[in-house]
């Protein structure tokens, strides 16, 4: 379980850092300001104040893109597809791939067992998208 937890995590990231990067590419640091929905800014905005009423937790990574779920990344990818259209065969591809992967994160975040083909599963999409964009 430990082993699927840490490719998880590394996938997630590897997203994450991904979408950010290629945003502050092409719209310096504020980027989230220009390209995060209005529901995104809103979920930001809750869970920041959920973090300064609960202190005594330590919070996350500041940056807005780490507040939002898993599932949100996609929709920045395909929300803003011309500003990755050149690194992915297609958007099907991109979400295919990020909601299976997020039903998997589901089970390990919620404290489930994994079966070993579904970890196998999301080892694979990792490689995918490091073969895809790495």
């Amino acid at each position: 379980m430990q082993r699927y937890y840490r490719i998880l995590y590394a996938y997630e990231n590897f997203v994450r850092e991904f979408i950010s990067s290629r945003f502050e590419e092409l719209d310096g640091a504020d980027w989230f300001d220009r390209r995060a929905t209005t529901a995104m800014k809103r979920k930001v905005e809750e869970r920041r104040q959920a973090e300064i009423k609960n202190q005594w937790h330590i919070g996350r990574n500041e940056h807005p893109l780490f507040f939002l779920d898993f599932g949100d990344l996609g929709l920045l990818i395909i929300n803003h597809w011309d500003c990755f259209k050149d690194f992915f065969p297609s958007q099907s591809w991109v979400t295919s791939r990020l909601q299976d992967a997020e039903r998997t994160r589901n089970v390990i975040a919620h404290t489930n067992l994994l079966a070993a083909e579904e970890g196998h599963r999301i080892e694979m999409y990792l490689r995918d998208w490091i073969k895809q964009i790495g």
